[in-house]
């Protein structure tokens, strides 16, 4: 123990300061305090923590960053602030999650989509707000752990939905507009043994994944993978005994209105024999900023205004629906995200309505 080397004496509060400014529990603190805590969350994902106390219970953060090859004050840090977070306990070295842990561990996909992949756009907020600023690549978000958070969340809140939907009513041959990596061809190939599908993506380096998890799951065969952008979709060959779309997570990507009546117009035209298109995508809430959001609520309608691309509400789909000769056959509300749906559709065979 420390002993004090001079006289002691209490400072006063500085005039014009609430008393408590910054002090334990005071608002200022959890502000601060939490924001270290949700990158806690997001960096232990990324270094796989969160799963090994979720399959071990304990975890040797020491042994864990030798076997893993990670810097150990780094580990140490961010196992120090998932512990003032509540999340986990460390005592010495021994890491245990709480019962809050659970929680977070099943919605660490969220954490990673918004401060993995949008945590640099969070971070110029102050510039992205200036006009000034607002042209050439003024946005930057990481679209590595953006796939990354949404295909975990995807898997543990959405695909269970989809999948449960699509057994009801089997593709013979599917495409998955926006597929990423390609997990949910290679998904729903699995458990339709007789379909055949087609990824597209606008992306490059998606396009490479895809086709390279097709090969290493065996089912290259039954799958090809296009580079292409929804945006401006034409028919091709290939479509023509297309009979079931899916687009996830990007149908806000399709806006503003006039854009969105294009795409799904296009996608109609496309694929002349389609016979159902499910489009999962979360909408504009309309909730009062508060204390009582849910997760994802905040953070995704957040960065979407900084990016400058007005969210489409509920009815505001539902108005472009029958603009362009959708038919809503069911619709499925998910629990996570929050204000999300899959609209599972069937277009008009009466032609173009507008």
């Amino acid at each position: 123990m420390h002993e004090p080397r001079g006289t002691t004496a209490s400072v006063a509060a500085l005039p014009g300061l609430p008393p408590g400014v910054g002090a334990a529990g005071s608002l200022s603190a959890r502000l601060f305090n939490d924001s270290i805590g949700g990158f806690a969350v997001a960096a232990a994902d990324e270094l796989g923590l969160l799963d090994a106390i979720a399959e071990h219970g304990t975890v040797d953060r020491e042994a864990y960053a030798q076997e893993h090859d990670l810097h150990p004050p780094s580990l140490r840090a961010v196992t120090d602030a998932l512990a003032s977070a509540g999340v986990v306990a460390v005592a010495g070295d021994k890491v245990t999650g709480t019962t809050s842990f659970a929680d977070v561990h099943a919605t660490k996909g969220f954490f990673t989509w918004l401060l993995g992949g949008c945590g640099e756009l969070l971070r110029t907020a102050g510039a992205v707000g200036r006009t000034a600023n607002r042209h050439g690549r003024f946005i930057q978000r990481d679209a590595t752990r953006i796939s990354i958070g949404t295909a975990d969340f995807g898997a543990r809140f959405i695909d269970p939905v989809f999948d449960a939907m699509l057994d009801r009513d089997p593709p013979t041959r599917m495409v998955d507009v926006g597929c990423g990596s390609g997990s949910r061809l290679i998904s729903a190939l699995r458990r339709h043994p007789h379909a055949t599908a087609i990824g597209i993506d606008v992306a490059p380096a998606a396009v490479a994944l895809a086709r390279a998890r097709l090969v290493d799951a065996g089912l290259a065969d039954r799958a090809i993978v296009i580079e292409a952008d929804v945006h401006d979709l034409e028919h091709r060959p290939e479509f023509a005994d297309v009979d079931f779309v899916c687009s996830f997570l990007m149908g806000h990507d399709f806006w503003p209105r006039e854009r969105c009546v294009r795409v799904l117009d296009n996608l109609r035209r496309a694929f002349p024999a389609l016979r159902s298109f499910a489009l999962c995508d979360t909408y504009r809430s309309g909730r009062v900023p508060g204390t009582d959001l849910p997760i994802l609520t905040l953070g995704f309608e957040h960065v979407h205004a900084l990016m400058g691309q007005d969210l489409p509400t509920l009815d505001q789909w539902y108005e472009v629906f029958d603009e362009t000769g959708w038919r809503v056959r069911h619709e499925y509300d998910l629990v996570l995200p929050p204000h999300s749906k899959i609209f599972h559709l069937t277009p008009d065979r009466g032609g173009d309505r507008r």
